[in-house]
């Protein structure tokens, strides 16, 4: 009777290298010497081995092996993934990759691995510029999309990474692989500030020009000789009546400041008083030219046009630019005729 050890398989009984027999138990009547040879194999087993998830990573070492030999199964995780531990009927019997046991059974392993999270981080800059959406933390080969938002006065420039630039798009739309630190760069608007003089030559103005967003525009004005400020205006619509205008700029503008012409009173008067006529007195306009005409009435000749007292001309007609009030006098001198007589 052969009985196996644990490991071989009985498989016959031979006799001069001759079966004799393939029971393990074998009877026969002695009649001489006889030499047997019982005859055992070893046990052959099945070693698998499969990835969870499927396409996490790879292995080797799974295949037939003779019982007692030493299996080594080797765990190689694909990229994206980590490698947790080999299971076996749900059981875990190691946390290494490499995993080595002396074979006494068939075994069905399974490795396992979990796919790998990474941080999808977003700044934005200026700090106050915008706002983002989609950061946070994705799994691997995951689609990440990051979506930018400008503030009021900015506009959304590109995405950088360590300062290269990776994208102009707002939505940004990308595989997940790593870690990522991405920037959101904005730039700040700038609106025109434009400012005009009405009427044309009234006046100058400063602090037209190029401004960004939020910050203060101040436009002055200076009133030229014969004018007044009188308010500004933007389309049409008064925005403020003081010479110094201050805002917080948001927009372009086109904003106009406007005066008034100054009106000056022209008097005149007639010396004596019932000397003459004078035509031509009134309010002009600054710069307008005013003429004025004295007149002798009969028995007076014109003299002059006196100011305070002061000779301005010898004409009749004097005209002159308005650039002030003025007193003027018409002045003119009785006609003084000789009579003569003779005795005849």
């Amino acid at each position: 009777e052969a009985t196996a050890n644990e490991g071989y398989t009985f498989e016959n009984w031979t006799e001069d290298d001759e079966i004799v027999s393939t029971n393990a138990t074998y009877a026969f009547e002695v009649v001489e010497d006889r030499d047997l040879v019982a005859n055992f194999v070893i046990n052959e087993y099945e070693i698998t081995a499969s990835v969870n998830p499927t396409n996490a990573g790879t292995i080797e070492g799974a295949g037939v092996y003779n019982y007692g030999e030493e299996a080594t199964l080797e765990a190689t995780a694909n990229e994206g993934y980590t490698f947790e531990n080999w299971t076996e009927d749900d059981d875990i019997v190691s946390t290494n990759a490499i995993y080595t046991f002396e074979v006494v059974v068939e075994r069905d392993l399974v490795a396992n691995f979990s796919i790998n999270e990474y941080e999808i981080t977003a700044s934005v800059v200026p700090e106050n510029a915008g706002t983002i959406e989609g950061a946070g933390v994705y799994n691997y080969g995951e689609a990440a999309t990051l979506e930018a938002t400008a503030n009021e006065g900015y506009t959304f420039e590109n995405w950088t990474e360590d300062g290269e630039e990776v994208s102009t798009e707002m939505v940004y739309t990308f595989e997940v692989v790593e870690d990522r630190e991405l920037v959101a760069n904005f730039s700040i608007n700038g609106y025109e500030i434009i400012a005009s003089v009405n009427p044309e030559n009234a006046g100058t103005i400063t602090g037209a020009g190029v401004y960004n967003y939020g910050e203060t525009a101040t436009l002055g004005v200076t009133e030229n000789v014969g004018y007044d400020f009188v308010n500004w205006t933007e389309d049409g619509e008064v925005v403020s009546t003081d010479m110094v205008y201050a805002f917080v700029v948001v927009s372009d503008r086109e904003l106009v400041a406007n005066f008034s012409i100054n009106g000056y009173e022209i008097t005149a008067s007639v010396n004596p008083e019932d000397a003459g006529t004078v035509t031509g007195a009134g309010v002009y306009n600054y710069g307008e030219t005013a003429t004025l005409a004295a007149t002798a009435n009969e028995g007076y000749s014109f003299e002059n046009w006196t100011e305070y007292g002061e000779e301005v001309s010898t004409n009749a007609i004097y005209t002159f630019e308005v650039v002030s009030d003025r007193e003027l006098t018409a002045n003119f001198a009785i006609n003084q005729y000789e009579i003569t007589a003779s005795a005849a």
